[in-house]
Formats: C-alpha cells, structure tokens, sequence
C-alpha cells in the first residue's frame, strides 16, 4: 500500500512539473505567434510540406525566427518532462498486467521513441534555423517525416493510455472477491 502512495504521490508532482512545463509551451508559442505575423509555430502543424515550413519561416521574418529560436530551445527540455510523465503513468498502469521485465520494456519504449522523434525534430528546426535563408529540402523532408511521426505517436500512446485505464477499472468492477461466503 505504501508503494502505490508513493506512486501516486509521484505522478501528482510529475503532472504539477509537466502542467507548469506546458504553461510555458503555451507561452512561448504565443510569443512567436505575435512576433510573427499570426502564424503558427510549425512544431504544432501536424502535417506540412518542406517548402510550407521554409515558406512560414521567411513569413516569420527576423522577429519571429528569433521567438521561434526561443521557443525551440525551450522545447528541448519540454518532451523531457511531458514524456517522462507518460513514462511514470505507463509504468502504474500497467505494474497489474505485466510481471515480466521484457514485456515492461516492450511497452515503455512508445514513449521512450516518441521522445527522440521529438528531440530529433528540435535540433532539424535549430538546424533550420541556423541556416537560414538557405533551402535544405532534403532537411525539409526529415522535418515533415518527424512532425508527421511524432502526432501519430502520441496518438498511439493517448490509445494505450486510455485502454490501460478502461482495463483498469474494469479489473476492479470485476474484481474477485476474497471472502469466503
């Protein structure tokens, strides 16, 4: 018992540090969007082609390239903890399903590979970035590959999350009972 307060207790802190991490996404985000023009932040375009991404950053204009360079550093640390609290909740929920370690390791590397798309995608932007104007299109490609990769991933992973809860509660509606009758 004392195990799973412990868990909860460390999921309640990893959700207040990723809340306040994503306050400051939703910040941030606002910055480049006033300092460019209007126009969204390309990390959170599901799916665009390279010349619509080098196209928004010359849109952006020097301003907005120098919020979105901003933005992209932050952006660094942010997976980290957003994926490192799906991580935790991922380990709970599925501590009653699985007793062997290959399967845990089996299920934790969703988030583990989701975290490296994401950060592969923040050094392709600073990559970006750090040369502009210059038109990478094959840069521009990885970019589109990684943003498109990365949405499907947390869609994959806000399906495993939710099944794992759905499992959850109905193992315990449909729990045996232990006295004897």
């Amino acid at each position: 018992m004392a195990a799973s307060r412990a868990t909860a207790r460390n999921l309640a802190v990893a959700a207040v540090i990723w809340a306040a991490s994503a306050l400051g996404v939703v910040a941030l985000q606002s910055h480049v969007t006033a300092h460019s023009g209007g126009r969204a932040v390309p990390d959170v375009i599901p799916f665009y082609t390279p010349h619509q991404l080098f196209d928004l950053l010359e849109e952006y204009g020097e301003p907005g390239r120098r919020a979105f360079l901003y933005f992209t550093f932050y952006d660094l640390y942010y997976p980290l903890v957003a994926y490192g609290t799906v991580l935790m909740l991922l380990c709970a929920l599925l501590r009653p399903f699985v007793s062997r370690r290959p399967a845990w390791r089996t299920a934790v590397l969703l988030p583990i590979v989701g975290l490296a798309v994401e950060l592969f995608e923040q050094f392709g932007f600073l990559l970006a970035l750090g040369t502009f104007p210059s038109r990478w299109f094959s840069l521009g490609v990885a970019l589109s590959a990684l943003s498109a990769a990365k949405f499907i991933l947390l869609g994959a992973l806000l399906v495993l999350l939710g099944s794992l809860v759905g499992a959850r509660a109905v193992l315990r509606v449909h729990r045996p009972s232990s006295r004897c009758s």
